[in-house]
């Protein structure tokens, strides 16, 4: 074949390589590096789902990340930031992902996010006051938010919640839910504040700062993307395969790590009262089991002593009529001889009658010394 006849068959190859279309969803026909193992993390002040303390990154969503990232070899590298800052970084491709954002948060558009839901939260409204029970208290107060928390300014947060009754309140702005806590516990300082319901469950529930019947804002948190990130669907579309997998096995490291959060001390108490009550219940079944053992057995015993008590008491009183019978013969014995000596009318010069009697008495002492002996040796071998 010459060059002239392969023309058109190169030219068709380079048209499909242009016009082959590039799946969206699909992360094996996707632009990215396969050799890709560093990957940058944007974190804010979220908890539980992503925090610091102690100079350390933690969070729910940073343990997920962390395990996945053991999976498939990625380097982590993590930036810590305000949800802002973070949030630009991202759209700009200067961070891979950011970890916690509610899917309906990126009204602009310039965030892709992971098909799974990582968790599930809605605001709530608490306070320490006693005079604030419903929405309606709260006008004319002061109440705390944090200023990227998209409980506060997004569709349906608390400052859309409150314009639809409205109710006309003053909102104080705090970087994170810790300073937030903090001049709440001041009463001079704030009225209410907002917060999801799982950083109450896990921080706030045994204190002094109740919950009022206020919840709203239900939000799907996941993993975010920037829409221009070119390794966007490589990277959500690896969380979402094992985030998929891990929800499904109930004994798996997802699970774990959400009672690592929140099981509370309470939990911890609950727990440790159940397994005392069933090491109690199993100690309590022993000993029962040996006590009706034990009266089984005494019941038993009691049958043989009751048994050997029937015996003896029937030996003795083979004995004491053996006694009886014995006199008798022993004055019959004696009775012949007198009338020997005082010549009475009996005839006893064969000595007939004293022989009789004289074997009866030896069959009787006899049967005394044999009795006497068995029950003798009974006793020692008991």
């Amino acid at each position: 074949m010459n060059l002239s006849k392969k023309k058109p068959f190169i030219f068709f190859l380079i048209v499909c390589l242009f016009i082959y279309p590039i799946g969206y969803n699909n992360v094996s026909s996707i632009n990215f590096d396969v050799n890709q193992t560093e990957v940058s993390i944007g974190i804010y002040n979220y908890p539980p789902f992503s925090f610091k303390e102690d100079d350390s990154i933690k969070g729910i969503f940073i343990d997920l990340i962390e395990y996945i990232g053991l999976k498939v070899n990625w380097k982590i590298n993590y930036y810590f930031g305000n949800f802002s800052d973070i949030y630009n970084k991202t759209i700009c491709n200067e961070i891979d992902i950011i970890p916690a954002v509610d899917y309906s948060f990126d009204t602009d558009n310039n965030l892709e996010f992971n098909n799974e839901t990582v968790i599930s939260t809605m605001g709530v409204v608490v306070t320490t006051s006693s005079e604030i029970n419903s929405i309606f208290d709260l006008h004319h107060k002061r109440i705390g938010v944090v200023v990227d928390d998209p409980l506060y300014k997004s569709k349906n947060g608390i400052k859309d919640l409150l314009n639809e009754y409205k109710i006309e309140s003053s909102f104080i702005e705090y970087q994170d839910y810790d300073d937030l806590v903090a001049d709440l516990e001041d009463k001079n300082k704030l009225d209410a504040g907002v917060v999801n319901n799982l950083f109450y469950d896990d921080k706030l529930r045994n204190s002094k700062i109740r919950e009022l019947d206020i919840i709203f804002n239900p939000l799907s948190l996941r993993f975010s993307s920037g829409k221009d990130n070119l390794n966007k669907y490589y990277l959500l579309g690896t969380i979402d395969q094992y985030l998929s997998e891990l929800k499904q096995d109930k004994d798996s490291a997802y699970y774990d790590i959400l009672r690592n959060y929140f099981e509370t001390e309470e939990n911890h108490l609950i727990l440790f009262l159940k397994i005392f009550l069933g090491f109690a219940a199993i100690i309590i079944s022993y000993f029962t089991f040996r006590i009706f053992n034990i009266k089984i057995k005494l019941k038993s015993r009691n049958k043989e002593i009751k048994v050997e008590k029937d015996k003896t008491n029937k030996m003795f009183s083979f004995l004491e009529n053996s006694y009886d019978y014995l006199e008798i013969l022993i004055d019959g014995l004696r009775n012949p001889i007198q009338v020997l000596v005082f010549e009475t009318e009996l005839n006893m010069s064969d000595n007939s009658l004293m022989k009789i009697n004289l074997e009866k008495i030896l069959t009787i002492l006899n049967k005394i010394d044999t009795i006497f002996y068995s029950y003798v040796e009974k006793k020692k071998d008991k």
